[in-house]
């Protein structure tokens, strides 16, 4: 098995196995899933205790003026396609330990998060949790399940 070190200084995904690591390679290097977890997941939060919601009812709630909605993908897939309305934090550069600081979202507010399919906001909304957000909700099938459910987009012209 190999051991790996979570920096808690290093943004999310900059965590260490020889200086660096992303899930999959981690993964690939014979960790576990629950080795991986604790990696991405330091203070052992369960992604059972995140609410999972669908881009319907998700929808409906980030209209809400004290409801925080974010994507966590990348700029380059953030610019294509994106649910209106969703601000960008990356996953890649997301940092639980300064979030309230940085985004000006309060660990008091419903914070629904959005990714590609789901997989990255559940990582991101697990790592939040974690650092004292409790009303982090998951949005489940992504950017991809709210273009097909047909809601609002911002596309690139």
């Amino acid at each position: 098995m190999t051991i790996i070190k979570f920096y808690k200084s290093a943004p999310l995904l900059k965590i260490a196995v020889l200086g660096f690591c992303s899930l999959p390679f981690c993964l690939a290097v014979g960790s576990s899933q629950v080795n991986a977890e604790r990696i991405l997941n330091p203070h052992g939060v369960s992604a059972m205790n995140i609410d999972k919601v669908s881009v319907q009812d998700a929808a409906k709630e980030v209209v809400k003026t004290d409801v925080a909605f974010i994507d966590v993908r990348e700029p380059d897939e953030f610019a294509v396609v994106a649910a209106k309305g969703a601000k960008l934090f990356p996953l890649s550069t997301l940092d639980p330990d300064s979030f309230e600081q940085r985004s000006g979202i309060k660990k008091t507010q419903d914070i629904y998060i959005i990714c590609r399919s789901g997989s990255r906001s559940m990582m991101a909304a697990t790592a939040l949790h974690g650092e004292g957000f409790l009303k982090v909700h998951n949005v489940e099938g992504g950017t991809i399940a709210w273009q097909a459910a047909g809601l609002p987009l911002n596309k690139a012209p």
